[in-house]
Order: C-alpha cells, then structure tokens, then sequence
C-alpha cells in the first residue's frame, strides 16, 4: 500500500508466498510482536484497494509529472550528481559523484540540517558509492526539487 497506493501512513504488510513454511515463521514473528492490525488501517486499504484505478492512477500522474522534473533537475548537475531513471516505481537511487568514503551522508544530514529536505543515504541500504534514495512519487516534489537544486547550486559555486 505504501508505494503503488501512496498510503504509507496506513503501516501495514501483507505478503503472498507458496512457501507454508516461510508463511508459518512470519506468522509467529507477528503474533509476538503484535497483537493484531489496526482496523482503520485495515478498512482504508480496503477502501483504495476497491478504488484502485482511481488511487493507482492519481499516483502514476504524480510520477509522470516529476520524472521529467528530476530527468531536467539532474541533466543540469551532471557533474555532481549521476542519475538513472528507474524503469519503474517511485524510487531511485541516484549517486553523488565523489569517491569521499561517506560523502553522501554528509551531503544528506547537511541538506536535513539546513533546508529540511530529506534524502536518505545509500548506507543506509547497505549500498554501497555514495548512492541516496530519493522518492519521487509526492504531489510536493517540485517544491522540494527547488529547493535541492539551489543546494547543489550552493555546493559546486
């Protein structure tokens, strides 16, 4: 839900697998950890799953529209930022062009820090060259890019 629907506030998982016993560990796992679901959660899922037309395709449109931004945003900082559409999806990974063992978390806690504009490093996914994940999939991703781009602008002046 919280990707192709938008609907990450919800926090909840649902998983299909074949494998019973896969399936049975993860059941175990959850009722130790948590008594049960949040029904508002459950029944808000429910409701988008029912309209998933109308709520997958607003999302698509949001995404539509920011890729060309991000495609612009990053043709112009090329020098500093190395960028690969993904094929799919709201997420990318694109790279801070240094090899400065841990420059991509200075480049994001400093961007937190100063502009409020959160982008979370690569080492945090275990990847490694200097790598951040950006989402791209909000309707305020253009304000937000605005933002990033006079950062940038400020750290290669």
């Amino acid at each position: 839900m919280s990707k192709s629907f938008a609907l990450a506030g919800l926090r909840l998982g649902w998983i299909a697998t074949h494998d019973r016993d896969l399936l049975g560990r993860m059941n175990r796992l959850k009722d130790y950890t948590t008594i049960c679901g949040s029904a508002p959660s459950e029944i808000l899922a429910l409701m988008a799953l029912r309209a998933r037309e109308h709520v997958v395709g607003r999302s698509r449109g949001i995404i539509a529209r920011n890729l060309p931004l991000l495609d612009d945003f990053f043709g112009r900082h090329e020098s500093r930022l190395s960028w690969v559409r993904p094929r799919g999806g709201s997420v990318g990974f694109p790279r801070l062009c240094t090899n400065a063992p841990g420059a991509v978390d200075a480049f994001c806690a400093r961007l937190v820090e100063t502009e409020g504009v959160l982008l979370l490093p690569g080492s945090q996914f275990e990847h490694p060259g200097n790598h951040f994940r950006v989402g791209f999939g909000r309707a305020d991703m253009p304000q937000a890019l605005e933002i990033l781009d006079d950062f940038v602008s400020r750290l290669t002046a």
